[in-house]
């Protein structure tokens, strides 16, 4: 057996480790990029949502009208509120409401709601308008 440097083989293994985590990290990483890209492409789909919503507004007296749909929206788990709506769209946080009927998305009150865990959801938008 050679008994020069780089052929002892606790030597060897530790390389092994090492390339193989490297490799691990890689992995994980591309991983990571590619739900980033997702998550920024549902958000931009459920933003594109609100604005059709806000286009196509529709009366109290013909709610069935000026409804919207995005299919299979990406959530993360935490808590989201109106306000990034409002300052998106201009508008005032009072005209925005969350209802949700999952047991998922726990509506804290109309301005807030609690998502439990990652999921993907079917969102509807209506804008409503109100005369004053």
């Amino acid at each position: 057996m050679p008994t020069g440097k780089g052929y002892f083989w606790p030597f060897r293994l530790l390389v092994a480790a090492i390339f193989g985590l490297a490799v691990l990290l890689i992995i994980i990483s591309t991983i990571n990029y590619f739900n980033t890209i997702h998550l920024r492409e549902s958000e931009e789909r459920l933003m594109e949502g609100l604005r059709s919503a806000i286009n196509a507004p529709t009366t109290p007296d013909k709610l069935e009208n000026g409804l919207v749909l995005k299919k299979d929206l990406s959530f993360v788990r935490g808590v989201y509120s109106v306000k990034p709506f409002s300052n998106r769209f201009n508008m005032p946080v009072d005209c925005i409401k969350f209802q949700s009927y999952r047991t998922n998305f726990e509506v804290i009150d109309e301005k807030r709601m609690n998502v439990k865990y990652d999921a993907k959801a079917d969102v509807y938008f209506q804008c409503v308008y109100q005369s004053s």
